[in-house]
């Protein structure tokens, strides 16, 4: 039987790579070998982890996205540099006997996919926050952004989206609101419409569980959401070193900063 090997790639933040290595842990777990692929600026920063393989690619920001950096050049860059290191590793896996079987990438990386269909292996996105937030977004792009951008501001407004509770302005993602930036909003308009032009119906993994978000996990058609969590470390099974938790509060600014995006 093949081993499967699944390379699972993240941006370089914390929200991003703290759920990503739990889901790597577990995959790693079931006897599936797997790359974890991220920017050497987080790759310095993470404690080798057994069973676990890294790969760190140079994003142009080697020592860390910083507030006075250009969020679309960082963005530009990981497309690029990351799609080449992507390909590389693909090929040398292949070349080593263990190749890539599946792609997993985590969100605002809508690029690593189109690399997984020109080298023909399947990819899936691992979704990093709950279930309702993914579906707030999709029906944002499906119908509710006219009535959000219209009128989110009147005193008392809420929404309805289907499978979730009445949401006020507060309640929703501040990325979707008519005082955020178009380039942020764009990035996850780009991450839906990778989505939905799979040939077939696409599997999203999700952070979450059945008996938390039954509903919300039902509620898009278009795709199969699958809750693979939580995604959360145990007190056993943390595996973060001593020097990355001692740059939390630079993960923390970066992170701020690339949500901008």
């Amino acid at each position: 039987m093949e081993q499967r090997h699944v390379l699972l790639v993240t941006l370089p933040v914390q929200g991003h790579i703290n759920p990503s290595i739990q889901f790597a842990t577990k995959l790693i777990k079931m006897g599936i070998h797997v790359t974890f692929v991220t920017s050497i600026s987080a790759r310095r920063r993470l404690a080798d982890t057994n069973g676990l393989t890294f790969l760190g690619f140079s994003d142009g920001f080697d020592d860390g996205f910083k507030l006075c950096d250009d969020a679309d050049k960082f963005m530009d860059a990981m497309r690029s540099n990351g799609s080449t290191a992507l390909r590389g590793a693909i090929a040398a896996a292949a070349e080593e006997g263990l190749p890539v079987t599946c792609l997993v990438y985590t969100l605002l990386l809508p690029w690593a996919t189109e690399v997984a269909r020109e080298l023909h292996i399947p990819s899936t996105l691992l979704w990093v926050q709950p279930a309702t937030v993914l579906c707030i977004y999709y029906h944002y792009f499906n119908g509710f952004a006219d009535e959000i951008n219209e009128k989110s501001d009147n005193p008392g407004w809420k929404i309805e989206i289907p499978e979730a509770p009445p949401l006020l302005k507060t309640d929703l993602p501040s990325f979707l609101l008519p005082s955020s930036s178009s380039e942020a909003l764009a990035a996850f308009k780009e991450q839906f419409d990778v989505l939905d032009a799979e040939p077939s119906k696409p599997k999203v993994f999700v952070n979450t569980f059945h008996s938390l978000e039954a509903e919300a996990l039902a509620s898009i058609d278009r795709y199969e959401l699958i809750g693979v969590g939580p995604l959360i470390p145990s007190i056993r099974s943390y595996t973060y070193s001593s020097t990355y938790a001692s740059h939390a509060s630079t993960m923390q600014m970066e992170e701020k900063e690339a949500s901008r995006l």
